[in-house]
C-alpha cells in the first residue's frame, strides 16, 4: 500500500508500505506496520529511507447485536538512526491507547474512537474521530471520516497547545474474493499548526488480502 500527504514545506510518501494483522483469538489481532519514507522539502529534492514502524494490539471485549467495543493501543517508532539524522523522520515515539466503538445497522457502520497519545517528547495529545461507512452492494463501501488531535505542549506559531481536525472520504471495493481496494483522500478542516505544517491534502491506496 501506499500513502502520501502535501504541506506548504514537505511532500511525503510511504511507498511501499506493508500492514499484517493476525487474530489469535476470535476477539484479539496483533498488527505490524513496516513503511519505506519518501520525501520531498521545498526546493530540495527527494530523499527516501525506513520510516515510522508501528506494533498493535486490539481486544475486541464487547461485541453483540452489531454494537462493538475495543481497546486497541499503538506504538509508533523510528525505524532507523540513518533516517532520523537525514530529517526522514521525527526522532518521537508515541504510545496512542484508544477505546473504540461500532454500530452497525442495515447497509450503515459508524464508528467513533478516543484516544489518549503520549509521545517521548513534551507534546502529547487526545485523539478523537468518527466515521461512516454504507454498503452499496456487498463488494462496495463508501466511507467518511471526521478525525483530530487536541496537542498540548506549545504547538502554534505563539506556543501555545493547540491542535487539528481533517476529513476523508474514501471506498473499499472487493474485487476478487480475498482482495480488496481502499482508497482515499482528504484534507485539513481546523489546524493551529504553524502556517508551513498544514496539511494541503492526503491519499491512501492499499490493496488488502484477506485469508483463514
Amino acid at each position: 500500500m501506499t500513502s502520501g500527504e502535501s504541506r506548504p514545506a514537505t511532500d511525503s510518501i510511504e511507498l511501499p508500505a506493508v500492514e499484517v494483522n493476525y487474530g489469535f483469538y476470535e476477539n484479539m489481532q496483533l498488527t505490524g506496520f513496516i513503511p519505506r519514507q519518501v520525501i520531498e522539502d521545498s526546493g530540495e529534492a527527494s530523499k527516501s529511507g525506513w520510516g515510522t514502524a508501528a506494533i498493535g494490539y486490539k481486544w475486541r471485549f464487547y461485541k453483540k447485536d452489531g454494537t462493538a467495543l475495543a481497546f486497541a493501543p499503538v506504538y509508533a517508532f523510528p525505524l532507523s538512526h540513518g533516517s532520523r539524522v537525514r530529517g526522514l523522520v521525527e526522532d518521537i515515539r508515541i504510545l496512542s491507547l484508544p477505546l473504540v466503538g461500532s454500530i452497525e445497522r442495515g447497509n450503515w457502520e459508524f464508528t467513533a474512537q478516543a484516544s489518549f497519545d503520549l509521545t517521548s517528547t513534551r507534546v502529547n495529545g487526545l485523539g478523537y474521530g468518527v466515521w461512516a461507512g454504507y454498503s452499496i452492494t456487498e463488494s462496495l463501501q463508501l466511507l467518511a471520516e471526521i478525525y483530530g488531535e487536541e496537542l498540548s505542549g506549545g504547538v502554534t506559531e505563539e506556543g501555545e497547545d493547540g491542535g487539528v481536525t481533517n476529513w476523508r472520504l474514501g471506498l473499499s471495493w472487493g474485487f476478487a474474493e480475498g482482495f480488496n481496494l481502499l482508497a482515499a483522500y482528504g484534507g485539513d478542516l481546523r489546524s493551529d499548526l504553524p502556517s508551513e505544517d498544514k496539511l494541503d491534502y492526503d491519499y491512501f491506496l492499499g490493496l488488502q488480502w484477506e485469508t483463514e
